[in-house]
């Protein structure tokens, strides 16, 4: 499974290093290019700072390097590696072209400001969409009144973990 999810919080990312690719295998990747917030896909502080925090967060930094990808998966341009010193993990990040081309299961918005565009990424490469603050309303939810746990998408590999070993069988 491979996961796109927003960034904004390196202890955030770290928590979803450590369920997806460690726990669960998963390959976890984040943008990196101003095409993502260009095209209305991640959209943080766009109200109030323009792109100064889409910046921040999607412009390559002069340490990154270009790479094949890690956790198994193919070797692939438009990837980039990232070194993450407060954790000692390399992060993955991939241009909005690579994850059209190559497309994403799972899209995880942590920010309610990028819920919008990042379910719309989603619904255009046919993924599952996951908010991740609960009790928001956002696109990704809409006017459903439904309990949340109707609304979670469910995912046909079984996934269970051995609490003993904290692995999956």
């Amino acid at each position: 499974m491979r996961v796109l999810a927003d960034y904004h919080h390196h202890d955030l990312w770290e928590s979803m290093e450590i369920l997806f690719p460690e726990r669960l295998g998963w390959s976890l990747i984040r943008p990196i290019g101003m095409e993502w917030f260009e095209q209305g896909y991640w959209n943080h502080e766009r109200k109030w700072h323009g792109d100064a925090v889409a910046k921040q967060y999607l412009e390559p930094w002069g340490d990154d390097y270009a790479c094949g990808m890690t956790y198994g998966m193919k070797p692939a341009t438009g990837y980039f590696n990232r070194y993450d010193k407060s954790h000692g993990r390399v992060q993955v990040l991939a241009t909005l072209d690579q994850l059209r081309d190559e497309p994403p299961d799972i899209v995880i918005s942590s920010l309610a400001h990028n819920h919008e565009g990042m379910a719309r990424f989603a619904s255009e490469v046919g993924a599952i969409k996951r908010p991740g603050q609960t009790n928001q309303r956002d696109q990704i939810r809409g006017n459903d009144k439904r309990p949340r746990s109707e609304l979670t998408p469910t995912i046909n590999r079984p996934y269970r973990f051995d609490l003993r070993t904290q692995a999956t069988p």
